[in-house]
């Protein structure tokens, strides 16, 4: 089941990638990664977590990639 789930996100990415070269998107430099936004996820869990479910953490525009 495992291996089913992982081909499925590698033919995701695929598909993605295809569409973006297609419609002459610009190409991501690396390879997307869940840990980018995994401390502000934490974050915003924690606090919705302690019952603030409209807390500030949890406002994703905000959140900022790994190492930026």
């Amino acid at each position: 089941m495992r291996a089913i789930q992982d081909n499925n996100a590698l033919q995701l990415a695929s598909i993605a990638l295809t569409l973006m070269s297609n419609n002459k998107c610009p190409l991501p430099k690396r390879a997307p990664s869940e840990v980018t936004y995994m401390l502000p996820a934490m974050e915003c869990r924690t606090e919705q977590l302690k019952g603030n479910y409209k807390a500030a953490q949890c406002d994703t525009s905000t959140w900022k990639p790994l190492g930026q």
